[in-house]
């Protein structure tokens, strides 16, 4: 009996305990992570909004390659369904679409069924950032009692928040590809011969999230440099670019302010482009997209067998300060041809 007597109170402690971590555990689980992306919105929208785009970026797909899948309704629209069943590491269940805001805003509903049942809420939010799109995954799901008690003891936004950081660097892959690779026939690319071109500029390398931080930086130095040896500027600011490592996330680029004679600066690059042709396209819209002017060039090339060589030179006519609307701002892009 005092062994009953000694049990009863041990459980009745446990239970304690377990009301006791119940109650002040987390009643629900949110997980958010953003990335920013290098392409329009309308172009990662488009990687977002139906399950067939989302396959391709989606991390548990990788987990699970032979993830048997079932789709009713018509993807991409409100009430659309996928189906999945896999192994372990992804279980079973479905997601439905519930809200499609186009080039903003997905929202779905999760039902899990393997290994455990448990509803979820789900989002992909779009918005304009510095360098291009923002997108912000996030999950929320409710905890009921006892079940929250392992919040306490599993960083779940650690756990799912690793496979969001995946999901998404493999989306800015795909989307930034895109937003590059647009046909020429969408953009009127002219051959185009120029005379020698002088700049005075800073060269560095640096990560493909550096350029705009770098363009705010040394465009400036630059400015200020050319302006106090009263060299004349041959037109606006630029960006020239030698190296456009997309594996490695970098460039090596020239911050650069075009002059109308050699001149040298101490502290600073002179740098001359020979005469020559180059591929030239205007692009209007905001310096997010410019990628798809690059894209329609390279096209270009490779369809009248022309090889466009470096470096690429990114001439920005319309000031922002001046021109409050995105999608008249004016940037002329060029490459020399070899």
């Amino acid at each position: 009996m005092k062994a009953l007597k000694i049990g009863g109170i041990t459980l009745l402690a446990l239970l304690g305990i377990g009301l006791i971590l119940s109650l002040i555990a987390p009643k629900e689980m949110l997980v958010e992570r953003s990335a920013v992306i290098a392409a329009p919105r309308e172009v990662v929208f488009k990687q977002i909004s139906t399950f067939e785009k989302r396959d391709a970026w989606s991390p548990w797909m990788k987990l699970d390659p032979n993830m048997k899948l079932e789709r009713t309704g018509e993807d991409g629209t409100v009430g659309a369904i996928s189906k999945w069943e896999g192994n372990d590491q992804v279980g079973k269940g479905q997601e439905e679409l519930k809200s499609i805001t186009p080039n903003e805003r997905v929202e779905s509903k999760l039902a899990f069924i393997e290994p455990w049942e448990s509803q979820a809420d789900t989002w992909l939010q779009l918005a304009d950032a510095e360098g291009g799109t923002k997108v912000t995954w996030g999950i929320k799901s409710p905890m009921p009692m006892p079940m929250n008690i392992m919040a306490l003891f599993m960083d779940m936004d650690a756990m799912m928040g690793k496979d969001f950081e995946k999901g998404l660097a493999d989306l800015k892959v795909i989307a930034e590809k895109e937003a590059a690779s647009a046909p020429a026939a969408d953009f009127n690319v002219m051959k185009v011969d120029m005379p020698t071109r002088w700049f005075i500029a800073l060269r560095e390398t640096v990560t493909m999230e550096q350029i705009a931080s770098k363009y705010a930086e040394n465009l400036p130095k630059v400015y200020e440099a050319v302006t106090k040896k009263g060299v004349a500027m041959d037109g606006m600011p630029c960006g020239l670019y030698y190296v456009w490592d997309e594996a490695g996330k970098k460039t090596d680029m020239a911050f650069a302010i075009p002059v109308k004679a050699k001149v040298e600066i101490p502290g600073f690059l002179t740098i001359e482009l020979p005469a020559g042709s180059v591929l030239a396209v205007d692009y209007y819209g905001p310096y997010e997209g410019v990628g798809a002017a690059h894209g329609a060039i390279d096209a270009y090339a490779r369809e009248n067998g022309l090889k466009a060589g470096a470096p690429a030179v990114e001439q920005y006519i319309t000031d922002p300060e001046k021109e409050p609307d995105p999608k008249k701002w004016l940037t002329k892009v060029m490459y020399p041809l070899e």
